[in-house]
């Protein structure tokens, strides 16, 4: 999201290092479904699954060959949980679906509660989370509830103040899971009874200060980010805050990646990626990106990949923050024009767009394929898809 025009003014391109330091990730496959896809995927020994806004759920090969599709009413916009006995799926008609691996067929469906967009820039929806029999999930209702991996019966829930599309987090005893209203809440995982919640500080234009992304759990801490700007590290037991870095300008909606003992995360309008100690929060270097991140980065040996809005795969050492471009779709390249000048700026008709018109300007970003979602590195491979309805497979080798 971008607050307004003058955020744009005075950004450069990100400052491409010598294509001889990175080595361009080479595209395996990529699978075409025409609809956008903003949720993950996931995948057991066998297949790939994932979903896209028009409701059709697929089951791929690991080498990208569909095995089935199977139609539901409403947006698919998160990522499916898979167990033995079934892949889990949510649609935007707050329906959760348990879906036979092998045939695609339902196994059962529950109406869990109702869901809604919060506003533009609320591209996901909570996805579902399987500990033992149980799975957790968030809806637009506010509702945090707790049901029966075998029938969907409703165990327990827990009622915020508003929509709930961030990703519950399990730990130890503890549901780790935000909300558009600002606060991050504790739940007992076995009753759904509250242990704490911390409200974070919102921004100028989002009070709120609103949760959108999964925690981060490390140890006795807990990460989060919001809208209002903030990445905080809380007490796991508390919930009282032991420090918080700032991002001025610019939400920071990416989960960070933990890597050693630093934290990498994406942020949206300052077009960063940041490394900070995840003791501390300190900086210890930033990397300049084309566009905002909304995806939680994947680390994969001594680099991290993050995806951008504008259809790019960046590629980050680690340690020093150096960073490369390494993939662009297809889509991208043709309709880059529409966006940037020749000198790397977003034009000045874009710039008047995002003051006038920011529903227009955003569908036009959506025209570079951008990459909104979650990626999952599975098999030597990234997955991620983008919101051309494109699947990509890139291989990074096995670790």
């Amino acid at each position: 999201m971008y607050i307004n025009a003058k955020t744009f003014v005075g950004i450069l391109l990100m400052f491409l290092i010598s294509s001889t330091l990175f080595a361009q990730l080479d595209s395996n496959w990529k699978f075409n479904t025409y609809s956008s896809i903003y949720g993950g995927a996931a995948a057991d020994e066998n297949s790939i699954y994932f979903g896209n806004e028009g409701g059709e759920f697929y089951a791929i090969s690991k080498s990208g060959e569909e095995r089935w599709k199977l139609n539901l009413p409403g947006s698919i916009k998160s990522t499916p949980a898979v167990s033995k006995k079934a892949i889990y799926i949510n649609t935007g008609e707050g329906m959760l679906y348990a879906i036979n691996p092998k045939k695609g067929t339902i196994i059962w469906e529950k109406k869990l509660g109702e869901e809604k967009k919060y506003d533009l820039w609320d591209y996901y929806l909570s996805s579902p989370l399987i500990e033992n029999d149980r799975l957790y999930l968030g809806l637009g209702d506010g509702n945090v509830v707790c049901v029966s991996l075998n029938d969907g019966e409703v165990l327990w829930s827990y009622k915020a103040s508003d929509a709930v599309h961030a990703t519950p987090v399990i730990e130890g005893n503890s549901l780790f899971i935000g909300s558009f209203d600002g606060f991050l809440y504790s739940l007992d995982k076995s009753n759904g009874e509250l242990n704490w919640k911390f409200d974070t500080a919102g921004s100028t234009n989002y009070p709120n200060g609103e949760i959108q992304k999964k925690v981060v759990v490390n140890g006795n801490w807990v990460y989060v980010t919001c809208r209002g700007n903030y990445l905080y590290k809380i007490n796991s037991e508390t919930g009282v805050k032991d420090a918080e870095y700032f991002e001025p300008g610019s939400w920071i909606i990416a989960a960070p990646v933990l890597v050693g003992n630093n934290l990498l995360f994406g942020t949206s309008d300052s077009q960063k990626v940041r490394s900070v100690d995840k003791n501390t929060l300190k900086e210890n270097w930033s990397a300049t990106t084309t566009m905002r991140i909304y995806g939680q980065g994947i680390a994969a040996e001594s680099n991290a990949y993050f995806t951008t809005f504008d259809g790019k795969v960046i590629q980050v050492n680690t340690s020093t923050g150096e960073s490369q471009k390494v993939f662009q779709t297809q889509m991208s390249k043709e309709n880059y024009s529409l966006i940037y000048n020749e000198q790397g700026y977003f034009r000045k008709d874009m710039l008047q767009l995002y003051g006038s018109n920011i529903a227009a300007a955003e569908k036009l970003l959506l025209l570079l394929g951008a990459f909104a979602g979650e990626g999952l590195k599975h098999d030597g491979q990234l997955i991620y898809g983008n919101s051309n309805g494109t699947l990509y497979s890139f291989t990074i080798g096995n670790e």
